[in-house]
């Protein structure tokens, strides 16, 4: 099972496989790598490689700073880790936020972003109350719970739900609450100034409740892509995997190669 040590002493899980250009896809609060399962069909093209964050799945669980900037420098030690000058970064939900500011402190290490159902800011009511209870439930010692409605949400496969059900239960309940109250808190609105010269591609389902931000996310990211995936919500990466996986296939193949170099 392949692990790093960061520089404060906590050894994060990750999986790589395939090879090409590297991408590295960063999951939201609980959930952990295995909900991007479906994606490694793309590695017949790109090294796909799959973080657990800190507290989730396989890496150390019991972990005091969960603070934005020591996510990023996660990442940061990931690349150094593996020997990468630079990489693609996926960020999927509340991800997408690392990944953002993880490229607005290291941009020449960023060959491009991508954010599935991204948000610069917790700044509406829905997406306020869906963290609050995410957290309430945590420190209600409702983690299973939780873990149940995340994976319902995501797949209608028994057989999936329950993966993701189990992974869930993996995590350490404080530091995902903590996550939650870090990745609520942050401001991206001043990011976007530091991503001009980073290829970026916005995706949304037509049908997500986040699709409101995809204007929002294109006025302060002006050269970002923006893709709508027809009758899609927001669980792109499980539930609408192949137009998913194919957008994401034509993005890197088209609009990275200067990047690149």
């Amino acid at each position: 099972m392949p692990k790093f040590e960061t520089t404060d002493g906590v050894k994060l899980f990750y999986e790589s496989v395939g090879e090409g250009q590297p991408l590295i896809m960063i999951h939201p609060p609980l959930m952990g790598h295995v909900v991007f399962k479906n994606q490694k069909e793309l590695a017949e093209h790109y090294r796909l490689i799959f973080l657990d964050l800190r507290g989730h799945g396989h890496s150390d669980r019991h972990v005091q700073n969960v603070s934005v900037p020591r996510l990023v420098e996660d990442l940061n030690e990931l690349l150094t880790h593996l020997n990468l000058q630079k990489a693609a970064f996926l960020g999927y939900s509340a991800g997408g936020i690392i990944c953002q500011a993880f490229a607005s402190h290291y941009p020449e290490k960023v060959s491009a972003l991508i954010l599935s159902g991204g948000f610069l800011k917790v700044d509406s009511l829905l997406l306020d109350l869906e963290f609050r209870l995410g957290m309430a439930l945590l420190r209600w010692k409702r983690r299973g719970l939780l873990s149940k409605i995340i994976a319902k949400s995501h797949s209608q496969n028994p057989r999936e739900q329950q993966e993701l059900f189990d992974y869930g239960t993996k995590n350490d309940p404080g530091v995902v609450e903590a996550m939650y109250r870090e990745l609520k808190n942050y401001d991206g609105t001043q990011v976007a100034w530091h991503l001009e010269n980073v290829p970026i591609l916005l995706m949304y389902g037509s049908k997500s409740y986040l699709k409101r931000y995809s204007q929002q996310m294109k006025t302060q990211i002006d050269h970002a892509k923006l893709a709508y995936i027809d009758k899609g919500n927001h669980q792109l990466p499980t539930l609408f995997s192949g137009p998913f996986n194919k957008i994401i296939d034509q993005f890197l193949r088209n609009d990275t190669k200067a990047a690149l170099q």
